[in-house]
């Protein structure tokens, strides 16, 4: 249940460089920009120039901040001044600050209604905020304005597709077409929302009609394969991909494709040999061999159906390219998803005998290790991956539960506060962290720094049924605080009331508070609701039927509990007790 010649000139040097950095990262600054505004005058003329200047300045050197108090001053100098609006939208816009970069884009673009940058601008951020409605709105009026700007028209034509106006937006492709001829990008805009919305004749006229410019291209012959399976043609699809294999078998992306097509027609004796193939010539690159066996152990749904026959495929692959140690993650990787946890651990430790440098192989490693509960490995391994990764969070925990099952309860709770330190916007970790802290507390009997440990817990994540059930038992034995302990187990019995470790405890909590009867009928159900209870729950269950003066009973679950490796000494104790008393 535990559970930095002439100082001037370079001052000034730098300055114009700024500048120009600032004209190249910012692209979007329009030329035509009020930069300075005609009616200042004097100071306020000199003064907008130089905030201006340095606010950016400071946007070129990363400080936002900064720059955004110098933009803010020019406004107030010059309220019209639209640069300084749009440079702020782009500043809010990056810190992710949407609804504030949108209302100076807006404000920049009313002060000037003609410049194109501001209403893209805007389009984005309506975009990035979901407000599709808005984003297609300012695209079509732009394309009016600009009927010249096709790049814009094509994107108004994407904009419709995301949205599924497939309508619409195979009108504004068409419309191009018509601009400006054959067009590969637009044509394979087509056949994408063709093949979406079921219109498989639509898209292998635009597939045909590409092909007719380009007879050899085979990336449109792969797109014609697919289509025909996707027609159902399955004899007319397999026909053009042995072609294909015949006319370009150094290809990986026929390959790609040709495996997707048995494996979708779920023929994996044909997938498995064309795999074979691709794995074991000397002519398809590693990264493409690679990605396709990634691609096969990451489907949940026909790994099952493959594991066997795949398994010897990589060991065939393993033998062929043995001194590339990423096939031995790779490996690890495949018995992870097997669930053959001792088998990947081994390819793991292999890798890392050799390699000390993936990050990712060092996580999964610790993983296994606490899963397969070795602990003294995990303890080994976790200490090590702190003096490679020592701004990692997720090593500090893994050493944090080997200290705790090692009983190092003193150095486990230092470790643990140096990694709650790390952690950024993960609550789910931080839980973990503030739970197992207090764990340590508990085992050295720092109660208080134990309880605000579980407290910190609760209060990231308050319905966290482990977290509450730990507490509360630790509460119940210490006879603390149990109408809050038996609050909290209240609620992982009323969300799993069928746990039996939920049960035991909220029993005990009963029990506790010396309500006998009402803990004994949660004790029963502990009991009732597992095939094998823990010596704890049978424990538990003498203690109450003691209570009650059910001796016998008590005597025969204590014996019970005794044979399920429960503390002996303290069990014989009270099974000689009650036997005076029977």
């Amino acid at each position: 249940m535990n559970k930095r010649e002439n100082l001037h000139y370079w001052r000034l040097f730098l300055i114009l460089l700024m500048l120009a950095i600032a004209s190249c990262q910012t692209a979007k600054v329009p030329v035509n920009s009020k930069i300075p505004t005609p009616a200042l005058k004097g100071n306020d003329l000199k003064n907008y120039n130089y905030l201006l200047s340095e606010a950016i300045k400071q946007k070129v050197l990363g400080n936002y901040g900064q720059s955004i108090v110098y933009f803010k001053q020019c406004l107030d100098i010059n309220p019209e001044s639209d640069a300084a609006m749009f440079e702020l939208s782009t500043i809010y816009t990056f810190a992710g600050d949407y609804p504030e970069a949108l209302r100076y884009a807006r404000m920049a673009a009313s002060a000037d209604t003609d410049n194109l940058w501001y209403q893209l601008q805007m389009a984005s951020l309506y975009h990035t905020m979901g407000l599709n409605d808005r984003n297609i709105l300012i695209y079509e009026n732009i394309v009016k304005k600009y009927p010249e700007k096709l790049d814009l028209l094509f994107q108004l034509g994407k904009i419709y597709s995301d949205e599924n106006m497939n309508g619409k937006a195979i009108q504004v492709f068409n419309q191009l077409q018509d601009k400006v001829g054959f067009q590969e990008s637009i044509s394979l805009a087509k056949i994408e929302i063709y093949r979406r919305t079921g219109k498989t004749k639509f898209a292998e006229n635009e597939i045909q009609n590409l092909l007719k410019g380009n007879p050899y291209n085979v990336n449109y012959q792969i797109l014609l394969a697919e289509l025909f399976f996707e027609l159902g043609e399955n004899e007319k699809a397999e026909k053009k991909y042995k072609e294909l294999l015949l006319n370009y078998a150094r290809d990986d992306k026929i390959y790609i494709s040709m495996i997707r097509f048995y494996q979708q027609n779920e023929d994996y004796d044909e997938m498995i040999k064309l795999l074979d193939s691709v794995l074991l010539n000397d002519y398809s690159g590693m990264e493409a061999k690679f990605n396709i066996i990634v691609s096969l152990i990451s489907d949940p749904e026909i790994l099952p159906e493959i594991e066997k026959s795949l398994k010897e495929s990589l060991e065939a692959f393993k033998e062929k390219y043995s001194k590339d140690i990423r096939i031995l993650a790779l490996m690890g990787d495949f018995y992870v998803k097997t669930n053959q946890y001792e088998l990947a651990l081994g390819q793991f430790k292999a890798y890392l005998s050799v390699n000390i440098g993936n990050y990712l192989v060092w996580e999964q490693l610790l993983f296994l290790l606490n899963i397969l509960e070795e602990t003294d490995d995990l303890y080994i391994y976790s200490s090590r991956a702190i003096r490679l990764y020592p701004k990692s969070a997720i090593v500090y925990f893994f050493n944090g539960i080997a200290c705790t099952q090692q009983e190092k309860n003193s150095e486990a709770i230092q470790v643990l506060r140096k990694g709650l330190n790390l952690v950024e916007k993960n609550n789910a970790l931080l839980t973990q962290f503030y739970s197992l802290l207090g764990e340590a507390y508990k085992n050295i009997e720092k109660y208080e720094e134990s309880d605000n440990a579980f407290e910190s817990a609760l209060n990231i994540e308050s319905r966290n049924l482990i977290v509450l059930n730990n507490f509360s038992y630790y509460l119940s034995l210490r006879g603390v605080n149990l109408k809050k302990a038996l609050k909290m187990s209240k609620i992982c019995i009323e969300t799993e009331p069928g746990n039996s470790t939920y049960l035991d405890t909220y029993g005990w909590v009963l029990f506790k508070m010396k309500k006998y009867t009402s803990s004994e009928k949660y004790l029963k159900r502990a009991l009732v609701n597992v095939s094998n209870p823990s010596a704890e729950i049978l424990d538990h269950y003498g203690d109450v039927s003691a209570k009650l003066k059910k001796y016998e009973r008590a005597v025969e679950y204590w014996k019970k509990a005794l044979k399920a490796g429960g503390k002996e000494r303290e069990i014989v104790e009270k099974i000689e007790n009650a036997s005076k008393k029977k």
